[in-house]
């Protein structure tokens, strides 16, 4: 009988412990969920919040930046060939690049119409042209400033051969870009074509799949973003280093100037 009570004592603690497992599992399980739905909430709230600012953006900030872009672009423009500026090489250069970014900015305005349901972008024929020309301006911007950057690198390290940096040659060199980019901004019309998404129910403007990963995108970066960058940065850190240099020994000589003004001012 003794022993009966033991066995009976054993199986209800064997008992209480499989409860305090279960409870415990229980609340391990609804500690988690908890824990799931609030992080699940949560990354609901951040991507309606992401959502948000993009829907400003492009509804607000893209057309404020086309006209407020535009309309600066417009007056340089105006203020390099109406002034005596335009009697510099470098104004030609400013003013090409001025004219091409406001093309670009003229592209990015006309896709910006989808947002109000104005879908000239996505039409056939001038989804190939406003593809063609945005591709056209990155080119002939990049460009333009690696020119500038090159005709002030000559002034500044090879003032002897300012000679080289003239309205005609400018002008030469504009050309020659222009020609250039036009050229190599061709395989665009090919590319792009109003395509069906079933996400939006609609043609969109965009590159056709089998041509996404064509080396033509490929070489399209490196010439107008790796190339360019490049040479603007290397150029623009030895005419820095220049500028540095010649200010150096403008202070050393403006200092000697001054001691020996001291010196026979002492006498």
């Amino acid at each position: 009988m003794e022993s009966y009570f033991p066995v009976i004592k054993n199986n209800c603690v064997k008992e209480y412990d499989s409860f305090n497992i279960l409870k415990d599992y229980d609340i391990l399980n609804l500690t988690i969920n908890f824990t799931v739905d609030y992080e699940a909430e949560d990354e609901g709230l951040r991507l309606q919040f992401a959502y948000k600012v993009g829907e400003f953006l492009t509804h607000y900030y893209t057309p404020f930046l086309v006209f407020a872009g535009g309309f600066g672009n417009i007056l340089s423009v105006i203020v390099f060939f109406r002034t005596k500026l335009r009697m510099l090489s470098s104004s030609y250069y400013l003013a090409a690049l001025g004219i091409s970014d406001t093309c670009f900015l003229l592209g990015a305005f006309i896709s910006w119409l989808n947002y109000i349901d104005i879908s000239i972008y996505n039409k056939n024929y001038f989804c190939q042209f406003f593809t063609y020309l945005c591709s056209l301006c990155s080119f002939l911007s990049a460009w333009f400033v690696v020119a500038f950057t090159v005709e002030r690198f000559i002034a500044v390290l090879y003032p002897l051969k300012r000679h080289l940096c003239t309205i005609k040659r400018a002008c030469t060199v504009l050309f020659i870009l222009f020609i250039i980019g036009c050229f190599l901004n061709i395989p665009t019309f090919i590319y792009a074509a109003p395509l069906y998404s079933e996400y939006l129910n609609d043609s969109i403007c965009d590159v056709r799949p089998e041509n996404k990963m064509k080396i033509f995108n490929y070489i399209d970066t490196v010439i107008v973003f790796v190339i360019p960058f490049s040479i603007i940065a290397v150029l623009n850190i030895l005419t820095a280093k220049a500028v540095w240099k010649v200010s150096g020994v403008r202070r050393i000589v403006t200092v000697k100037k001054r001691l020996l003004q001291s010196h026979h001012k002492s006498k």
